[in-house]
């Protein structure tokens, strides 16, 4: 029962985990897409993180310039996809891009078809923590084997 109890706890706080980064994405996502504002922007290089378990993050800096603002550079994760697009043999070789962002805040801001949508997230989150939930249910409803009286004696 105690393993059964400990996969519960981890899938509840995975769940959480996940489902509350999700929804923090889910809300930057339906900001940016209703009223998000496209510009031109141009990557000004690119590098790969390795993580664990051979994960690569693809980064670019982008250089682009608010509607009425001043010209900004920031750092984005992009898709492995988006990467092998604009890049051959570690060389940018489409360095133009769209980035849209949010009018009321420029630094919220995503690469048009290469930043990763984190929205997923809140689906496997609810997922993981309704499976530690159920198993935290069956663990506590589990019967305890009865332990053999004791021998007098």
């Amino acid at each position: 029962m105690k393993k059964l109890a400990c996969v519960a706890v981890f899938l509840l706080v995975a769940g959480a985990v996940f489902g509350w980064q999700g929804w923090q994405q889910r809300g930057l996502w339906e900001r940016i897409e209703t009223a998000g504002k496209d510009v031109p922007g141009v990557l000004r290089e690119g590098s790969v993180q390795h993580g664990r378990k051979g994960k690569k993050t693809f980064l670019f800096t982008v250089a682009y310039t608010p509607e009425g603002g001043a010209a900004r550079q920031q750092d984005f994760e992009v898709s492995r996809e988006f990467a092998e697009r604009v890049t051959k043999d570690d060389t940018i070789v489409a360095p133009d891009c769209t980035v849209r962002y949010d009018p009321t805040d420029p630094m919220v801001a995503i690469v048009v078809g290469g930043s990763p949508d984190g929205r997923p997230k809140f689906t496997l989150g609810l997922c993981l923590a309704g499976a530690g939930f159920v198993l935290g249910i069956v663990a506590l409803r589990r019967k305890q084997p009865e332990a053999a009286p004791l021998a007098a004696g």
